[in-house]
């Protein structure tokens, strides 16, 4: 099945697939392949019960629900692929759906706790100006981590208050507010100066900023803030859509501000908002 995989991932190279899209499923298709040679069953004879078994294998391995339903759709495309190439008489992977898994609602923080955790940095330092002004951008547009840390000075407009995100997919433009654009100001007045291609923000040796390091940034400021919960990227990300959704903001903006492709996406902010509204609704109403 080897030599399969590769001719199949070379012909999404020929797509222009990101580096990532394609590194997934190759390792998608070579999990696939070891399970079927401790099974003792061939690539191209399967039955839709043998992928059914597989996808009951990797559920059972714990494996995440993400993790599952991509490696359904990647054997649902590999499959494809070769039988439209005529290597397999016969598709195993028709009427083949990734499982439906219980929507769990992301871990959000209050208002009150992202304040406290935004007031913790030492303004009277430069690492602490340069993770405060990260961190209020975070949570002040919903940026990925992968985008903060790639983000160039040209991608800043200080002025507009705005930033432009820059990734194979995703390009748009989102705007910032007052807290975070004050944040930004003492930063650009530490910094040293740069030009139009230089990274915005910089670890402490004048380099790029790593994920790790930023991850390490987050940890650090969780424990000065005596939270009682794991604070990462995305749990900020998840508390900008929510705290957005709470005081007004469309699901379509929404959408826009956070680069989601489908409307559904953000379909999970909207429901945690309207479980909002029925509790509040059953506290105050006399016959609720």
């Amino acid at each position: 099945m080897k030599k399969y995989i590769e001719k199949y991932i070379n012909s999404l190279k020929d797509e222009k697939k990101s580096a990532n899209t394609l590194s997934a499923y190759q390792r998608d298709l070579e999990s696939f392949d070891a399970y079927l040679q401790q099974k003792k069953f061939k690539w191209n004879n399967l039955k839709k019960m043998n992928i059914t078994a597989y996808i009951n294998y990797l559920s059972r391995k714990g494996k995440a629900e993400q993790t599952v339903t991509r490696s359904v759709v990647t054997l649902r495309n590999f499959y494809g692929y070769m039988y439209k190439g005529g290597e397999i008489d016969k598709n195993p992977m028709i009427d083949i759906k990734p499982p439906k898994f219980e929507r769990k609602l992301p871990g959000i923080m209050s208002v009150a706790d992202v304040e406290k955790f935004l007031s913790q940095p030492d303004l009277n330092t430069y690492k602490g100006v340069r993770d405060k002004a990260m961190l209020e951008l975070v949570y002040a547009t919903g940026i990925k981590v992968s985008q903060l840390i790639k983000l160039k000075m040209r991608d800043v407009d200080v002025q507009a208050e705005i930033i432009t995100c820059n990734s194979e997919n995703d390009r748009r433009t989102v705007p910032y507010g007052s807290f975070c654009a004050d944040s930004i100001a003492k930063y650009l007045a530490v910094s040293k100066e740069k030009e139009p291609d230089d990274y915005f923000f910089t670890n402490l040796s004048g380099t790029g900023m790593s994920r790790q390091g930023f991850w390490k940034i987050i940890k650090q400021y969780t424990v000065s803030a005596g939270l009682n919960k794991d604070v990462s990227p995305q749990i900020l990300r998840h508390s900008f859509a929510v705290h957005m959704i709470n005081n007004g903001l469309d699901t379509k903006t929404l959408q826009e501000l956070m680069g989601y492709t489908a409307l559904s996406s953000t379909q999970i902010y909207e429901d945690m908002n309207r479980n909002r509204i029925k509790e509040i609704y059953k506290t105050v109403h006399p016959r609720a």
